[in-house]
């Protein structure tokens, strides 16, 4: 009877508390739904931007950006979703580290545009005078004079 309720004991045994393995799990297959959105969105705003001339460049375009950042959201949230429902050491470790390197770049990110605050805004001037020809070139388009037509603004 002993060894029977040791080897039940060893079967249910766990590491983690059963509440913290699901709440890491809930919010992990949240945004892991949530990155599967990001994901459809920035495709449907790509295939609808297909014919559209504007857009010159790839990495500018924000459909690009939709689709990769979603990409690597939804992998970073598998590795946290599956590894709590499983306990898997080993996918835990690579959500952490991932979350980890997320936090340090936005820091990164954050830290360098404080200090390089106002080099951004004096090459502002030259960035627009750039963008001036593509605004021009989609102001003149007859999607914009559609929703002009309709009673929309025009931001």
């Amino acid at each position: 009877m002993d060894r029977q309720q040791n080897l039940n004991r060893t079967e249910t045994f766990s590491f983690v508390n059963p509440w913290i393995r699901y709440f890491l799990f809930f919010f992990s297959f949240l945004f892991w739904v949530f990155s599967l959105l990001i994901v459809a969105i920035g495709v449907y705003a790509k295939v609808q931007k297909a014919t559209d001339t504007v857009r010159d460049t790839f990495l500018i375009d924000p459909a690009v950006i939709l689709i990769v950042v979603g990409v690597v959201m939804f992998f970073i949230t598998f590795c946290g979703c599956i590894g709590a429902l499983r306990e898997n050491i080993h996918l835990l470790k690579t959500f952490s580290i991932s979350l980890t390197l997320v936090f340090l770049t936005q820091l990164a990110i954050a830290i360098l545009g404080f200090f390089y605050s106002d080099q951004g805004k004096q090459g502002f001037p030259r960035v627009s005078i750039h963008l001036s020809p593509t605004v021009a070139l989609h102001e003149g388009s007859t999607e914009n004079k559609n929703t002009t037509a309709r009673g929309g603004s025009v931001p």
